[in-house]
């Protein structure tokens, strides 16, 4: 072994910690400094439906401009031969590229339901809850009104005002 300090491995150079200046600091872009600041102060970093926009736009954009890109590919191919052959086409599009986009579009669609839904109750859950709940409100109103009338109408009133709540699932 050499003469390099105590615990440390012959040749390696010490890991250094990064400063507090940021994850990004060390970014030459001016231009990418100034969104990763940006996206840092993003209030809701969770909300992921303008990234499922921007995937949709960008998938869709990709579908309309496919057919204009094969025609311009297999035209430039077909010219060969020909002295006023047309420029080859700039950029192909790549029909993986698409798939790879719808995939994440799906994957990100799941990821947001997934995010809507983790604090939820489901229906047959509430249902149950709803089912305790008049069970224990029977149980109270015959411990405590002593007039069958009474209790009677006060449990019809409440069973038609239940039966009114609408419990299907809000779409945001």
């Amino acid at each position: 072994m050499t003469d390099s300090a105590p615990g440390k491995k012959d040749g390696g150079a010490a890991r250094k910690r990064p400063s507090s200046g940021g994850r990004y600091r060390a970014l030459q872009s001016e231009r990418l400094k100034e969104l990763a600041a940006r996206h840092a102060g993003d209030l809701e970093p969770l909300d992921l439906l303008p990234e499922l926009a921007l995937l949709r736009a960008l998938l869709t954009d990709y579908v309309e401009r496919y057919d204009r890109f094969s025609a311009a590919l297999i035209a430039w191919h077909e010219s060969f031969g020909n002295p006023e052959r047309p420029a080859k086409p700039v950029k192909i599009l790549d029909v993986a590229a698409a798939g790879s986009l719808l995939a994440q579009v799906g994957t990100l669609a799941l990821r947001i339901e997934k995010q809507k839904s983790a604090g939820a109750i489901g229906l047959a859950a509430l249902d149950a809850v709803m089912g305790q709940m008049g069970a224990a409100l029977v149980q109270a109103a015959q411990e405590t009104i002593d007039d069958d009338d009474t209790r009677t109408k006060l449990l019809d009133f409440v069973e038609r005002r239940w039966g009114a709540i609408d419990i299907q699932p809000q779409r945001v």
